[in-house]
């Protein structure tokens, strides 16, 4: 009798036993995963980083839209070259040609803050933005907060603007020098709602 009770102890602490194994193995793993998604996003920030400490002077490459290569002769595609000797010249001029191409859609960056009520004119939020000024013209300086949610929409439905740019532009330049301008146009996104409803230009 006794010994059939151990044998039930026995067993029932190996199998604890295990079930304890599987959880410190599944954690284990979740951990080894975690720190090398860690290290791999510091790899590329350090890497964006670096490119552009080594900007220099010296002409890094250039850009172009593709619609505009369509038409005119060689002289006119050489015009709509747009060279670079910065990274960050690179990334600012590549922002401001996804306003210029009508990319960013700042009315669905502000639905995706705020809801689409927030476009009428009884809104709360429409008051607050300055979007009702009778100056039409009169700059917008505050915006109420938006929430962590809502940022991460945000900034995917960015990344699909980025997307859209890269179709539309062909970027002739280093394999390194194009990962770290993707790299800031994605970054750019981050930026604060606010930002991001107007052109940097």
């Amino acid at each position: 009798m006794i010994k059939s009770i151990l044998t039930v102890v026995f067993g029932i602490l190996l199998l604890l036993a295990f079930i304890a194994l599987i959880v410190w193995s599944i954690q284990v793993s979740k951990e080894k995963m975690a720190n090398k998604r860690s290290r791999r996003t510091t790899a590329v920030k350090k890497k964006y980083e670096e490119a552009l400490e080594g900007d220099t002077e010296a002409d890094m490459g250039y850009w172009y839209n593709k619609e505009d290569m369509e038409d005119g002769d060689a002289i006119t595609r050489l015009r709509c070259e747009h060279h670079f000797n910065k990274l960050e010249e690179c990334i600012n001029d590549l922002v401001v040609e996804m306003y210029d191409c009508g990319l960013v859609r700042t009315e669905e960056l502000y639905m995706i803050a705020y809801g689409i009520e927030a476009l009428t004119p009884d809104s709360p939020v429409f008051h607050i933005t300055g979007i009702s000024s009778d100056d039409d013209d009169a700059p917008v300086t505050s915006l109420p907060p938006v929430s962590t949610d809502a940022q991460r929409k945000i900034y995917e439905r960015w990344t699909s603007y980025v997307n859209a740019l890269l179709q539309l532009v062909e970027i002739r330049t280093s394999e390194d020098n194009k990962k770290a301008i993707i790299d800031g146009l994605m970054t750019y996104g981050r930026k604060n709602l606010l930002t991001l409803l107007y052109s940097p230009e």
